[in-house]
């Protein structure tokens, strides 16, 4: 039986889903778990991937008129464009109190204005059946500097 969870784990791990589970493992032993003082701290932590949002800031630069949220966030799936809402929420925020250098800085000045209305957009594709209603609208590049 705990071989067959630790295959599993394995398996949707490799299908790169996140597992649930308990820490350590309940198929674990307890030779599978490094104790704190043989844990190498020298280690670099690894580099947060930002290439999904320069890319989607390069395309909201793009925009040559108003698009609604929908057309804006799709493509990539369900996972993809969910990030993408969240990254348009922080941008309707106005980035307030945000990083004053770096991509997220330089997403953050992206010249969009983003609105949320009431209701919902039928997209029924990507693995999104709808979407809040709202639009990204192309401002004037000085408009967010």
């Amino acid at each position: 039986e705990a071989r067959d969870a630790r295959r599993r784990d394995e398996e949707a791990k490799e299908r790169g889903e996140v597992v649930a589970t308990t820490f350590p493992p309940e198929w674990a032993s307890p030779a599978d778990v490094v104790p704190p003082d043989e844990t190498d701290v020298s280690a670099a932590p690894e580099v947060e991937d930002l290439r999904l949002l320069e890319h989607f800031g390069a395309r909201l630069r793009a925009l040559e008129m108003p698009t609604g949220l929908g057309p804006t966030v799709a493509g990539g799936g369900f996972g993809t464009a969910s990030y993408r809402l969240s990254l348009l929420a922080l941008l309707a925020d106005g980035g307030e109190g945000g990083p004053a250098a770096g991509p997220i800085a330089t997403f953050m000045r992206v010249p969009v204005g983003v609105t949320f209305e009431t209701g919902l957009d039928a997209v029924g594709g990507d693995e999104i059946a709808a979407i809040s209603r709202g639009r990204v609208q192309p401002l004037a590049a000085s408009a967010k500097d």
